[in-house]
């Protein structure tokens, strides 16, 4: 069950992760919302 606040936004939790350096670099040059896509991909894992 996912926890969400009042406002409906899930609750989050600041985590440090260890992540390709190149990788990142073409995310962040891609625009995307690193947060984010790891999220989504840990969330796809699970």
């Amino acid at each position: 069950m996912v926890r969400v606040r009042e406002d409906n936004a899930p609750f989050r939790r600041p985590t440090n992760v260890s992540l390709d350096a190149d990788l990142v670099d073409e995310a962040r040059a891609l625009d995307l919302n690193v947060s984010r896509s790891c999220e989504e991909g840990l969330a796809a894992a699970v």
